[in-house]
Parts: C-alpha cells; sequence; structure tokens
C-alpha cells in the first residue's frame, strides 16, 4: 500500500501540477507534515487535496475568510495555502469569531472565499442561498485533530455547563450513549468554547491543541472525523458580469 506522501506525489505527477500537500501533525502546532501517514494509515482516513481547475476563479480571489487562531478553521487553511500547487497564490486572511459572522462578510468582500466544515450547519444555509456557490475543485480533505471534553482545572461543580460548537454535539453524545450529563451552552468555534471554559469554569469540547493555552484537562476523547473543507464564494448576477467585463 502506498503512503499518503507517495499517493500524492503520484497524483502531483499525473496532473503536471508540481504540489506536495503540507499537512498538519495532530501534536504539534502549527502544522507541518511529518507524522501524518502513519496515523492516517491507521485510522483509515485519507487526506486529498483535488485537482485545483478552478484557476480562472482564484485569480479573482484575493482573501481567505476563517474563524481564528487556534481553531481547526485556521489549521485547515494553513494546510490549504502550503499544498498549493504554485507560488502564483499567496492570499491574505480574515479573521472572523463565528460562520455567521463569515457570511456576513463574504457577502462585503467580494474578493474573498469562505472556508467552511462539512459538519458545520452554515452549509445548509449556504446551499439554499442563490447568490453562493462553492469552489468544488478546491474542496480537501483533512483529518480532525483530537478531540477532547476537557474541564477547566479546579474541578467541576455540579450543574455547570459544557461549551461546545453544535456540530460536534453529535459526537459528544456518541461518546455518552445518547446521554450527555451536562447542560450544553453553544459557542461560536471550539477556541470560543475553550475560552469560555477557562473563564467560567465547567467542560469544553476541544481539539488537542487547544487544551494547553486555555489551562483545561483532557478527560474524554471523542471519535475522530475526516472533515470535508469547502470554500463558498459570493456570486450574485449583476457582480458575476462585472467579473466578466474585467477578465
Amino acid at each position: 500500500m502506498k503512503t499518503i506522501q507517495e499517493s500524492l506525489a503520484a497524483d502531483r505527477n499525473s496532473f503536471g501540477m508540481g504540489f506536495l500537500p503540507t499537512v498538519p501533525r495532530f501534536e504539534e502546532y502549527p502544522p507541518t507534515l511529518d507524522g501524518i501517514d502513519e496515523w492516517a494509515l491507521g485510522q483509515g482516513f485519507t487526506i486529498g487535496f483535488y485537482p485545483f481547475h478552478d484557476n480562472d476563479e482564484l485569480d479573482q480571489i484575493d482573501t481567505i475568510i476563517r474563524l481564528g487562531k487556534l481553531t481547526c478553521s485556521e489549521r485547515a487553511a494553513i494546510a490549504y495555502e502550503n499544498a498549493h500547487f504554485d507560488n502564483h497564490y499567496r492570499f491574505g486572511t480574515l479573521e472572523v469569531e463565528s460562520f455567521d459572522e463569515g457570511l456576513r462578510e463574504l457577502k462585503r468582500q467580494t474578493r474573498s472565499m469562505l472556508l467552511v466544515p462539512h459538519l458545520h450547519p452554515i452549509n445548509k444555509v449556504l446551499a439554499a442561498d442563490t447568490d453562493i456557490r462553492t469552489l468544488e475543485n478546491q474542496s480537501f480533505t483533512l483529518p480532525n485533530p483530537r478531540m477532547y471534553l476537557a474541564k477547566a482545572r479546579g474541578g467541576m461543580q455540579e450543574g455547570e455547563k459544557a461549551y461546545i460548537l453544535n456540530a460536534l454535539e453529535p459526537f459528544l453524545s456518541e461518546a455518552f450513549n445518547g446521554n450527555i450529563p451536562y447542560p450544553l451552552e453553544y459557542a461560536k468555534s471550539t477556541a470560543d468554547s475553550a475560552r469560555k471554559c477557562e473563564i467560567n469554569g465547567g467542560h469544553a469540547v476541544v481539539p488537542e491543541h487547544q487544551l494547553e493555552p486555555f489551562h483545561l484537562e483532557p478527560e474524554k476523547e471523542l471519535r475522530r472525523a475526516n472533515v470535508l473543507w469547502k470554500f463558498y464564494v459570493y456570486r450574485p448576477p449583476a457582480l458575476e458580469a462585472i467579473l466578466r467585463e474585467v477578465e
């Protein structure tokens, strides 16, 4: 069986793209490629950066909208940029606190694209908006880092909340066989969950790389997932016409 790196190198040669994705290792931050093959193959996961055919589209993009520091969104954006097949495309970054805010900025920043994981409910909102579409050939898969139900240092008192990004609730429920023992409070991101837990106490569902910065202690590991990351662009008819004239 080929390693992931060998498979990606073969894809690179097949398409003549000259790219080799750099993917985060799970125990380190910022991302590097080292150590990803053994873990991903052992879990039956794949890492895929699909052929980047939408080059004309990318010529119209100068900014990636994503969530902020220490989030899985930041991690995925770094992996995407490191994986890109040439040095022509270098994007600025607009950090937002939530995907709802990201959607608002997408409609204001016409030369931007919004990075969203397939697990998040905002995808339904985006799919229903006829002025928004995905850049399908820019999609990529990336295993999530280790996710934990963690507790604030100093213990947990009865009745305290667990902070969680709503997209992760099914994983928490699965870990407790459908009977989550804590009242939940939804957060804007995993970093927001970690921050609230650090300040208020209680529990939070967070990735491994947020434990130390927010002084949290892991209590229960959740099932890992292979996440499809998608880019959305705002393209109402009037803007499409303007962009075509500029080409």
